[in-house]
Protein backbone atom coordinates (compact mmCIF):
# COMPACT_ATOMS: atom_id res chain seq x y z
CA UNK A 1 0.00 0.00 0.00
CA UNK A 2 3.21 2.27 -0.33
CA UNK A 3 1.35 3.13 -4.10
CA UNK A 4 -0.57 6.48 -4.61
CA UNK A 5 -3.77 5.56 -4.92
CA UNK A 6 -4.04 6.61 -8.16
CA UNK A 7 -1.46 4.42 -9.36
CA UNK A 8 -3.31 0.88 -7.33
CA UNK A 9 -6.68 2.12 -9.20
CA UNK A 10 -4.31 1.72 -12.86
CA UNK A 11 -3.38 -1.61 -11.90
CA UNK A 12 -6.01 -3.28 -10.45
CA UNK A 13 -7.63 -2.64 -14.31
CA UNK A 14 -4.84 -3.18 -16.12
CA UNK A 15 -5.82 -7.00 -16.19
CA UNK A 16 -9.46 -6.20 -17.21
CA UNK A 17 -8.12 -3.45 -19.68
CA UNK A 18 -6.06 -6.51 -21.38
CA UNK A 19 -8.64 -9.15 -21.07
CA UNK A 20 -11.36 -6.80 -22.91
CA UNK A 21 -8.74 -5.68 -25.62
CA UNK A 22 -8.41 -9.30 -26.34
CA UNK A 23 -11.73 -10.22 -26.19
CA UNK A 24 -12.24 -7.09 -28.76
CA UNK A 25 -10.40 -8.47 -31.21
CA UNK A 26 -11.59 -12.13 -31.14
CA UNK A 27 -15.16 -10.66 -31.88
CA UNK A 28 -14.09 -8.08 -34.23
CA UNK A 29 -11.68 -10.37 -36.63
CA UNK A 30 -13.23 -13.82 -37.62
CA UNK A 31 -10.33 -16.34 -39.52
CA UNK A 32 -11.85 -18.37 -42.40
CA UNK A 33 -10.63 -21.77 -43.40
CA UNK A 34 -7.35 -19.72 -46.00
CA UNK A 35 -6.40 -17.88 -42.78
CA UNK A 36 -8.08 -14.17 -44.24
CA UNK A 37 -8.92 -12.19 -41.72
CA UNK A 38 -13.12 -10.50 -42.31
CA UNK A 39 -14.47 -8.65 -39.88
CA UNK A 40 -17.09 -9.87 -38.04
CA UNK A 41 -20.51 -8.41 -36.32
CA UNK A 42 -22.30 -10.86 -33.93
CA UNK A 43 -23.92 -11.32 -30.50
CA UNK A 44 -20.46 -11.74 -29.09
CA UNK A 45 -20.11 -7.68 -29.62
CA UNK A 46 -23.32 -7.46 -27.26
CA UNK A 47 -21.31 -9.90 -24.74
CA UNK A 48 -17.96 -8.02 -24.68
CA UNK A 49 -19.68 -4.39 -24.21
CA UNK A 50 -22.04 -5.50 -20.80
CA UNK A 51 -18.83 -7.22 -19.44
CA UNK A 52 -16.73 -4.00 -20.16
CA UNK A 53 -19.70 -2.11 -18.38
CA UNK A 54 -19.68 -4.43 -15.71
CA UNK A 55 -17.07 -4.55 -15.02
CA UNK A 56 -16.25 -0.57 -15.37
CA UNK A 57 -19.34 0.03 -12.85
CA UNK A 58 -18.63 -2.54 -10.09
CA UNK A 59 -14.49 -2.18 -10.97
CA UNK A 60 -14.79 -6.60 -10.27
CA UNK A 61 -13.84 -9.28 -13.28
CA UNK A 62 -15.92 -12.03 -11.94
CA UNK A 63 -19.58 -10.47 -12.32
CA UNK A 64 -18.80 -8.77 -16.08
CA UNK A 65 -17.37 -11.89 -17.20
CA UNK A 66 -20.33 -14.37 -16.19
CA UNK A 67 -22.81 -12.17 -17.86
CA UNK A 68 -20.92 -11.97 -21.46
CA UNK A 69 -20.92 -15.80 -20.72
CA UNK A 70 -24.41 -16.02 -19.82
CA UNK A 71 -25.14 -13.32 -22.96
CA UNK A 72 -23.40 -15.56 -25.10
CA UNK A 73 -24.84 -18.72 -23.95
CA UNK A 74 -28.61 -18.07 -24.25
CA UNK A 75 -28.01 -16.25 -27.71
CA UNK A 76 -26.45 -19.31 -28.99
CA UNK A 77 -29.53 -21.99 -28.04
CA UNK A 78 -31.94 -19.79 -28.94
CA UNK A 79 -30.84 -19.64 -32.48
CA UNK A 80 -29.68 -15.78 -32.31
CA UNK A 81 -25.84 -16.17 -32.46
Amino acid sequence: HRLPVRVQEYLRLVGPAVLATLAAVNVMVAVDAARRPSFQVGIEWLAVGACVVLVAARRGLLVGLVAAAAIAALARASGVG
